[in-house]
């Protein structure tokens, strides 16, 4: 999509958490609250202090795609959607064991300073992603979309097609960048996975 005239390809970024900090600092606000019980202006004065971020990151571009992998943003989707009404969401599914196995590998390899893995905990998140994402596609079908990874991988091309279709972009200009074939990366280490699970008192 970054090939798109007017787009730009922004990365994971944690412009929302930024937003909502620096807000809550302004006015003092230590815990998060409902979206209704928020103070007059919250709305809007997040909306400044957001698109002042999304200006100086996008520069010249008028779209500026934003990778957040966090189930608080999932959470908080009817804010968003209600803060942000020219944003869409495209909600990446992925198969389980393999996003699972992905995120281990990861903290493995560059762990988290007092983190205490579990592997049953990594599931339970994943699977409640999977199925806000197929709720939401549902409850808001013009303003999100479920993609599944797979689909993505196995047809690049026709994944972007529907994604641009959504988005009311144009295709951008061919070729495509390869695109990097790690469906199934789980399978060889899948009864090692069950059997993690069952130590740790969870059915696989």
């Amino acid at each position: 999509m970054a090939n798109i005239p007017g787009v730009k390809r922004g990365y994971e970024t944690n412009i929302f958490s930024e937003t909502i900090e620096e807000l809550n600092q302004r006015g003092g606000l230590k815990l998060s609250r409902l979206l209704e019980e928020l103070p007059d202006g919250y709305l809007r004065e997040f909306q400044e202090i957001f698109y002042g971020k999304f200006a100086e990151r996008a520069g010249d571009c008028s779209a500026y795609t934003i990778t957040i992998p966090a189930m608080y943003v999932m959470n908080s989707i009817p804010q968003i959607l209600r803060i942000l009404p020219n944003a869409v969401m495209l909600l990446l599914n992925r198969d389980a064991w393999d996003n699972a196995f992905k995120i281990f590998f990861s903290l493995y390899v560059v762990p988290l300073d007092g983190y205490s893995y579990r592997f049953a905990s990594t599931i339970k998140q994943i699977e409640l992603w999977r199925s806000a994402a197929l709720w939401w596609s549902k409850k808001e079908p013009r303003r999100c979309l479920a993609v599944g990874y797979e689909n993505v991988v196995a047809d690049p091309v026709s994944s972007l097609a529907e994604i641009c279709g959504f988005c009311d972009l144009p295709l951008p200009a061919p070729p495509l960048a390869p695109v990097f074939d790690d469906r199934g990366c789980a399978a060889p280490y899948r009864q090692m996975m069950e059997t993690h699970l069952r130590a740790e008192g969870e059915s696989g």
